[in-house]
């Protein structure tokens, strides 16, 4: 495993994939306490860097506390399905899509059929809008659509192209776009990769709310 990344003319270099996974979490209070965090955004990206090459073979084989020593360690290790993981783990984490979800939705998620709105009872509307992305390389963010937005009277497509994908977005790891601002940085983010040559994708098949 390689476990040092360039980033602005300055070398990080860590020492374990522990550490790795450590400063490649977004800031927390906890690991600010116990000293684990990065010490700067600088070393937070790099560790991203770092974190977005190495295998998923790797990471199980280099767990962050010894199988032999932690009860949760060998529950995850003992029901891994052998044979999909033997089907990914040659891929790195890059090559793998991320989910980040809003806080703000207090009435779960609903899918259309038919401009009638259903609940929905399990997560598995989360795997069919991965199947679709995955089919394609050139889309970098997709995303649900709220709830509110889609009136029952209207006509919905059930997707929209290339347009601005508000707070529930899965998002590919190997783009090189980050956060930026307080307000709006969704939008931001939206059109920084529409502009330079990316792909979007917002479903109205799938609603937040």
């Amino acid at each position: 495993m390689i476990l040092k990344a360039k980033l602005t003319g300055h070398v990080y270099e860590f020492k374990s994939l522990r550490e790795v996974m450590a400063k490649a979490n977004e800031e927390k209070s906890g690991d600010c306490l116990a000293k684990i965090a990065a010490e700067s955004a600088e070393e937070r990206i790099a560790a991203k860097i770092v974190l977005a090459n190495i295998k998923l073979g790797d990471i199980r084989n280099t767990p962050a506390v010894p199988y032999e020593k932690d009860f949760v360690t060998r529950i995850i290790q003992d029901d891994i399905n052998e044979s999909i993981y033997n089907e990914i783990k040659n891929k790195t984490v890059a090559e793998f899509r991320e989910w980040l979800l809003d806080d703000n939705t207090t009435e779960g998620f609903h899918y259309m059929n038919h401009n009638r709105k259903i609940k929905c009872r399990t997560g598995a509307f989360f795997g069919a809008i991965e199947d679709f992305v995955d089919r394609y390389t050139n889309i970098a963010i997709a995303g649900l659509n709220y709830s509110k937005f889609c009136k029952e009277s209207d006509k919905t497509p059930a997707y929209v192209m290339n347009t601005r994908i508000y707070s529930f977005l899965l998002i590919r790891n190997d783009i090189h776009y980050r956060w930026r601002g307080r307000y709006n940085e969704d939008t931001d983010l939206s059109l920084r990769v529409l502009k330079d040559g990316w792909c979007t994708i917002q479903f109205n098949a799938f609603l937040a709310g």
